[in-house]
């Protein structure tokens, strides 16, 4: 079980990767449209490993009663909206959304922290004679509109090295440190935690 306190390797990961974002934004925030009240990469609800729904749960424990019953009430109030959006055939939006800011934004999962940037997919490729690498870049349609402003690619953020680093990270903590609520929403087939499931049990504490 946990103390409350941030588990270590994910919450360097998280903040190197916000360190990212912060310096690629000051660099380039001319092209870039992210910002308070964006909400375009919130489209699709996430899941993500257990050392970050942890760290998500650990977070929202040490909020004061007060702060606890207001942002509980907010996502009561948002599943009805979406009830009502999906019958209108609006798109998904993340669970954790609230009026196009995010609700647990202190805590928010790496891959939320890395919206907005280039983002570097590898694609290898393998032959007879010799094996290749290859990128696509991923990125969100409101930036870089003008193709001259993109950055060069040595300033994109490696994807695929993320999730390496997220994949080390959960293989290194000890899985008594996840509580076992936490533990029991895990999808025995990926390992992963949907963040809808995640929101319905932070709503019973």
């Amino acid at each position: 079980m946990t103390d409350g306190q941030k588990q270590p390797l994910i919450g360097k990961l998280q903040d190197n990767v916000t360190r990212f974002f912060e310096d690629f934004h000051n660099r380039h925030q001319k092209n870039m449209m992210c910002g308070k009240g964006c909400s375009k990469c919130c489209v699709a609800d996430l899941s993500v490993f257990s050392i970050e729904a942890q760290h998500i749960y650990a977070w929202f424990l040490q909020l004061t009663p007060e702060e606890k019953l207001r942002i509980k009430g907010s996502w009561v109030k948002q599943s009805t909206d979406s009830a009502a959006a999906a019958m209108s055939s609006e798109s998904q939006k993340c669970s954790f959304l609230i009026d196009d800011q995010c609700s647990i934004y202190p805590a928010r999962p790496v891959l939320c922290r890395s919206q907005g940037l280039p983002l570097k997919v590898s694609q290898s490729s393998f032959d007879d004679e010799e094996s290749s690498e290859e990128f696509e870049l991923s990125l969100c349609d409101l930036n870089f509109t003008d193709q001259r402003s993109l950055p060069n690619s040595s300033e994109w953020l490696d994807l695929n090295r993320l999730n390496t680093l997220l994949a080390i990270a959960q293989q290194h903590t000890d899985q008594a440190d996840i509580d076992w609520g936490v533990v029991r929403l895990s999808q025995s087939d990926s390992g992963r935690i949907s963040l809808a499931e995640l929101r319905e049990l932070l709503l019973k504490i």
